[in-house]
C-alpha cells in the first residue's frame, strides 16, 4: 500500500495535468516515477522524485537531475520542506533542466 506522502504526491501530479507514464519505486517518504506534461508544444517527461523532509540539499537535487540526464529527460524534484541555499543556487543554475516543487501535506 502507499502511504499517505505518496497519495498526495500522485494527487499533486494529476491535479496538475501531469499522467504518470511510469512508476518506478516508492517508500513512506519518497516517490519516485517518470511523468508527462501536456502543454501546447507537446507533451514533456519529466523523471518525477518527491521526497517528504525538512531540508532539502543541493545534493539531492543533483542525484535527480543525473539520472534524469542519463534517461535523457527532465527533471521534477517534488518536496515537503525547504530548500537550503545551496540547493536555491542549484536550482537556479540548472533552471532550464530542473523544476521543483513545494507541497503541503
Amino acid at each position: 500500500p502507499k502511504s499517505e506522502f505518496v497519495q498526495k504526491v500522485i494527487e499533486f501530479l494529476e491535479k496538475n495535468r501531469f499522467k504518470i507514464i511510469e512508476e518506478k519505486e516508492h517508500a513512506k517518504k519518497e516517490y519516485n516515477c517518470i511523468s508527462q506534461l501536456k502543454t501546447d508544444l507537446g507533451p514533456i517527461d519529466f523523471l518525477t522524485l518527491a521526497k517528504d523532509k525538512k531540508s532539502v540539499s543541493d545534493s539531492d537535487l543533483d542525484f535527480l537531475l543525473r539520472q534524469a540526464q542519463s534517461i535523457p529527460l527532465l527533471a521534477l524534484f517534488i518536496y515537503t520542506g525547504n530548500l537550503n541555499k545551496k540547493a536555491l543556487e542549484y536550482e537556479q543554475k540548472y533552471y532550464s533542466l530542473l523544476k521543483t516543487k513545494k507541497i503541503t501535506i
